[in-house]
């Protein structure tokens, strides 16, 4: 499940309701090329109801970051687990995209 709230005329936070795998990632790819073409020039996706994402989910967060700075927009995630931080930084996506815990 998502949940989009507006931040401001500039933002939007999409948080993502339950484990980023299986048929949710089609739905989260969807969800993300409509943001992408929206008025929004920052997209966070708060991770804190998201227990696990799997690696293809993460391959789409790669893309997604690439199509969106090309577009002149930014990506961030914020509320991720300890876990999930981790993992990110072990796979240096924090080296690519903003991420809060």
């Amino acid at each position: 499940m998502f949940r989009q709230e507006t931040v401001s005329n500039d933002e939007t936070v999409l948080v993502i309701g339950g484990p980023l795998s299986g048929d949710f990632v089609e739905e989260f790819q969807k969800k993300m090329d409509a943001l992408s073409i929206s008025r929004f020039l920052t997209i966070t996706l708060d991770f804190s109801q998201t227990p696990t994402i799997n690696s293809e989910a993460l391959g789409k967060l790669l893309s997604i970051r690439k199509k969106l700075a090309e577009l002149g927009k930014t990506l961030q995630i914020r509320g991720c687990s300890d876990g999930m931080f981790k993992i990110f930084q072990m796979i240096q996506f924090d080296k690519l995209i903003s991420i809060t815990k």
